[in-house]
């Protein structure tokens, strides 16, 4: 044997022996594999000027379109006061708002901080932000690249008419103290996005916090234009085919329903996932969320790690997580093109809305002179069967009855007054003509401009025996 690979044994207190274990000293045996960091293309995110202005221009188009035709029928006519309010006009202006929420502990907070590119987010260091026992973020932090003031709180965010969160009204005075909007002028990602990083509430939403932050985090998933639902990629993969998700993200998942184009999963602590167990997670939970959304899309599935840690050795794969982060990048590289067509879609569902709504205060205008407002609102339901059977449209063109309901006990029904025909006819040549137009040369432009561009294709095609 050679020298310095072995010790003499040594007893013990009773009696035995043990081997003592021999040390390698020779520096050619003692062969070590580096640790690594995986790779954080943010970190050196740059806009892409054409891009943005492009997108700008359609958005322009889009914002007009609104301002000249939808806006009459919803204030003129208080079509805005039966549904849900009249659409804000600061979201045509204002950037992408990216929302990020998740299950308590799931690693929203450390998902942001890597899209920052591990710069310092106050919601990891800042203790009035997180509580301690659970170290999960307290707050809803709203991160944007703005040089007015690097630190606004609660009432000042909600009543700057310059910012879209004015939606959050009616939680005051509550939203006060749980609302906190912080500026990174020197960051190129909110140049282009507006993050809203959202708190926990552990699945509790039988109690009065627990249902505040439901109602809170729905109202904002209405005004986001994208949603990172994050999930823990080892729960997934240790949990049983009858409970993949936890109590608190289905919870969180019922508060999406309706607004599934926008959704993306974002898989987190993927340190250890191999290419075939990504394929394997990515049907358990596109499966999951479809069957929860009740929709037929499959929401898009991204992966990662996001620590701001060296990975020990032989854990991760060091390329493969790089690839996965590309595409994260690619995602975020677009958000200008998802806002259009967010924008759009929005815009034709609120037309297709007020088209249908003009069939059911139809009905109501002729029924309010022979029954009061109390017999109105207890048949609703059968005068909205009664419009769609007139007007030949499917039920989800038509807003919902319980909210045209709940907005009925606030309005007079003898204000209630029907657009022209004419003024309909053009909001419907909007949606069906003009908006499909925008789109189809948006879609054409941006595929030549992004010829040039490479990104990252889906995992599904890389090599599994060289990942492996």
């Amino acid at each position: 044997m050679e020298e310095g690979l072995w010790r003499p044994m040594r007893p013990t207190k009773k009696g035995k022996v043990l081997k003592k274990k021999a040390k390698v000293t020779d520096a050619t045996e003692q062969e070590k594999v580096p640790m690594h960091k995986a790779e954080n293309p943010f970190e050196h995110y740059t806009t892409n000027e054409t891009l943005a202005m492009r997108c700008q221009n359609e958005m322009g188009q889009l914002f007009t379109m609104y301002d000249g035709r939808f806006k009459d029928v919803e204030v003129r006519h208080r079509f805005g006061d039966l549904v849900n309010d009249v659409y804000p006009e600061i979201k045509f202006t204002y950037n992408p708002i990216v929302l990020v929420i998740g299950e308590r502990g799931v690693g929203k907070t450390t998902f942001i901080h890597w899209l920052l590119g591990w710069k310092n987010y106050p919601a990891m260091s800042d203790p009035k932000h997180r509580k301690i026992n659970f170290k999960s973020t307290e707050h809803f932090i709203v991160l944007e690249q703005d040089n007015i003031s690097p630190k606004i709180e609660g009432a000042r965010v909600v009543e700057n008419p310059s910012k879209p969160f004015h939606i959050l009204k009616p939680f005051q005075p509550e939203i006060n103290q749980c609302l906190m909007l912080y500026s990174y002028p020197d960051s190129q990602l909110l140049q282009d996005v507006t993050i809203v990083d959202t708190p926990s509430y552990g699945g509790k939403v039988s109690s009065p916090a627990g249902q505040f932050m439901a109602d809170v985090t729905e109202t904002l998933s209405f005004l986001a234009d994208r949603v990172y639902f994050l999930v823990d990629a080892m729960k997934v993969m240790n949990s049983r085919d009858d409970s993949i998700l936890s109590e608190e993200t289905v919870d969180l998942s019922y508060l999406l329903v309706g607004d599934e184009k926008k959704v993306s999963i974002v898989m987190t602590k993927c340190e250890s996932v191999t290419p075939e167990q990504a394929l394997f997670l990515e049907q358990k939970i596109v499966w999951s969320f479809s069957k929860l959304l009740d929709s037929w899309l499959a929401p898009k599935v991204f992966f990662g790690s996001f620590l701001d840690a060296l990975l020990p050795p032989g854990l991760g794969n060091k390329e493969l997580i790089d690839h996965w982060h590309a595409e994260i990048y690619s995602d975020f590289f677009n958000m200008q093109r998802h806002k259009v067509l967010h924008l759009a879609d929005c815009l034709v569902l609120r037309g297709q809305q007020l088209i249908t709504l003009s069939f059911v205060v139809r009905l109501i205008i002729a029924k309010r002179t022979y029954f009061r407002k109390h017999l109105i609102l207890k048949h609703l339901s059968k005068i909205f069967s009664a419009a769609q059977e007139i007007c030949k449209r499917p039920l989800g063109e038509f807003p919902s009855v319980d909210i045209v309901h709940q907005k009925l006990h606030e309005v007079d029904i003898n204000t209630l007054q029907l657009p022209s025909s004419g003024m309909l006819q053009e909001v419907e040549r909007m949606i069906y003509r003009e908006i499909p137009e925008i789109i189809e040369d948006h879609q054409r432009k941006m595929r030549h401009l992004l010829d040039d561009i490479a990104f990252a294709p889906s995992f599904s095609s890389l090599d599994l025996d060289k990942q492996t």
